[in-house]
């Protein structure tokens, strides 16, 4: 076995330069509340979720959102947008979620067509704060 810690905490004082594992109480988890995050912040890095769509049809995709303001996110006040790219049956969809108008927990995404087979949904590293935290998506079939 190794020794290696799985989940890092939340330095925001340093650069990160990948998606890094993190807990918190207030993120998405039947067991181990757990979400990525970076603080890299510049639209040129994606996280993203994949389930198996068993059947053709309409869906609706929600993501979860911890809503946390830090004070050292540069003195706005505004948590800003979680920028996501949807794939589905007629191309890629890119949807902004305000932060500022979410919901802590799920939040609407929209309703899309997927055929069945693999369905993916990316969160951008682009941000107005110094971090973006991945926590979780879900598909709903309509």
């Amino acid at each position: 076995g190794s020794d290696e810690t799985k989940y890092v905490g939340m330095r925001f004082w340093r650069d990160v330069n990948s998606w890094l594992p993190t807990i918190n109480p207030h993120f998405y988890g039947k067991y181990i509340k757990s979400a990525h995050y970076t603080n890299e912040t510049n639209g040129k890095r994606y996280a993203s979720w994949t389930t198996e769509i068993p059947l053709s049809g309409y869906y609706d995709i929600y993501c979860h959102v911890y809503k946390r303001k830090f004070w050292w996110h540069g003195g706005d006040d505004r948590l800003g947008e979680n920028h996501f790219r949807i794939q589905h049956e007629d191309g890629v969809e890119e949807v902004d979620l305000d932060l500022e108008n979410a919901e802590n927990g799920w939040n609407y995404l929209g309703s899309y067509y997927l055929a069945a087979g693999d369905s993916r949904v990316a969160i951008s590293n682009e941000t107005r704060q110094n971090f973006v935290v991945a926590d979780a998506v879900k598909w709903i079939k309509r």
